[in-house]
């Protein structure tokens, strides 16, 4: 191999390695695997998540906050909350993360016409995760639709109830 032949070779591997190492991070995967209403009260909700994460890069990705709201399927907001427990996913790996939410009605009027339909109650959380540090941090969306029964409906707005399992 001539001293020409060698260099480019060297060039190029030094280029390569420059570019991958320079590249941007690959998005994290987030899937709501679940939202659970572990409790309804007439002041709001309790929400347990759980949040499945993949990592794609090759370092390891923090996470400092989940944040989410409930609305109705009309896009009418029934209440917000935030979760800053600290969570980690592994480089190139998968994690699963809880969150529990503990919601405040921010209008409560709007479940009246659902608990006198007698039909359950389409609701979607939605949501985001705070992933990253000060200087770099990014927010990953995530998103999971469902109903409350004409019952929870009629308690969140009576009396408060645990919601049936």
């Amino acid at each position: 191999m001539t001293i020409g032949t060698m260099m480019r070779a060297t060039s190029i591997a030094l280029f390569l390695m420059a570019a991958t190492a320079c590249s941007r991070p690959k998005p994290v995967q987030l899937t709501l695997q679940s939202a659970q209403l572990s409790s309804i009260n007439p002041g709001g909700a309790t929400v347990a998540l759980v949040l499945d994460a993949h990592n794609p890069n090759a370092f390891p990705i923090s996470g400092t906050a989940v944040d989410a709201r409930v609305e109705l399927a009309n896009g009418s907001e029934l209440g917000r909350s935030s979760s800053s427990a600290a969570f980690q996913i592994p480089a190139q790996g998968d994690a699963t993360i809880p969150a529990e939410l503990a919601l405040h009605w921010t209008n409560l009027s709007l479940l009246v016409p659902y608990g006198l339909s007698g039909q359950p109650l389409p609701y979607r959380v939605v949501g985001s995760a705070r992933l990253g540090s000060e200087r770099l941090n990014m927010e990953v969306p995530f998103s999971i639709s469902g109903e409350l029964t004409r019952e929870q409906v009629m308690n969140a707005g009576l009396n408060g109830v645990a919601p049936r399992r």
